[in-house]
C-alpha cells in the first residue's frame, strides 16, 4: 500500500510529457512521441500502458506518430524483442503506427528495415508506416485522424515534439521579436522611416 501511494500522479494526456529519453504529447488522438536519446528497456510498456489508460477513458483508437533522427542509437536486442512482444497489446489501443526517420542515408534506411522487420514479425503489415520527414507523416496522420494538418504542425511544435532536442533548446531562448533578434545579434535596430534623430 505504501508502495502505490508514494507512485507519481500519472501525467495529464494533454500536456507535453518529457523523460530523458522522449517526449510524448497526445492532440486528440494522436500521439506523437519525439525520441531524444536511446530507448531503454521498458520505454515501449510504458508507452504503451498508457495509451492504454488513454483508450478505456476515451474509447477513440490512437495514431502513433513517433519520431527519430537517423543519428539516434540503435535499438538494442532486448529493446527489439520488447518491441515485438508488446505489438500486439498495442493494438488493441492503436489504429496504426507511424515512424519517421529523419534522413534519406543509409543508417536511415537500416533503421526503417528494423521496424519493417518488426511489423511483419507481428503479422501487422499494412498497419505500421515509415517516412522519411514529418511532413509526408503528418499529411497521412491528419487525414487518418479528420485533422487539419497546419492545426496539428502547430500543436505539435507548441509541445516541442516535433524538434531534436537542440532545437527544443534553441527554440525556448530564440528572440520572440525583431528587437529581441537584434538585440541577440549585436546590432541596433533600424529606424523606421520618417524617424526623427535626436539632436535634429
Amino acid at each position: 500500500m505504501a508502495a502505490l501511494a508514494s507512485r507519481p500522479p500519472d501525467p495529464p494526456f494533454h500536456e507535453p510529457f518529457v523523460t530523458e529519453r522522449y517526449r510524448r504529447v497526445y492532440i486528440g488522438r494522436v500521439l506523437i512521441v519525439r525520441w531524444l536519446g536511446a530507448v531503454a528497456p521498458g520505454d515501449f510498456t510504458d508507452i504503451v500502458h498508457e495509451s492504454g489508460r488513454y483508450f478505456a477513458q476515451t474509447g477513440a483508437k490512437i495514431l502513433h506518430l513517433s519520431i527519430q533522427s537517423a543519428s539516434h542509437p540503435p535499438l538494442t536486442s532486448e529493446v527489439r524483442a520488447e518491441a515485438v512482444r508488446v505489438m500486439s497489446t498495442a493494438f488493441k489501443y492503436y489504429e496504426s503506427i507511424h515512424n519517421v526517420i529523419e534522413s534519406q542515408g543509409f543508417t536511415a534506411s537500416v533503421i526503417r528495415s528494423v521496424v519493417l522487420a518488426i511489423s511483419m514479425a507481428t503479422g501487422l503489415r499494412g498497419k505500421v508506416f515509415t517516412y522519411t520527414s514529418i511532413d509526408d507523416a503528418l499529411d497521412d496522420v491528419s487525414a487518418r485522424a479528420s485533422v487539419g494538418k497546419l492545426e496539428l504542425l502547430n500543436k505539435a511544435r507548441d509541445a516541442g515534439v516535433t524538434l531534436s532536442r537542440r532545437r527544443v533548446a534553441w527554440r525556448a531562448r530564440r528572440p520572440r521579436t525583431r528587437r529581441g533578434w537584434f538585440k541577440m545579434l549585436g546590432r541596433a535596430p533600424p529606424e523606421p522611416p520618417g524617424a526623427i534623430r535626436p539632436g535634429y
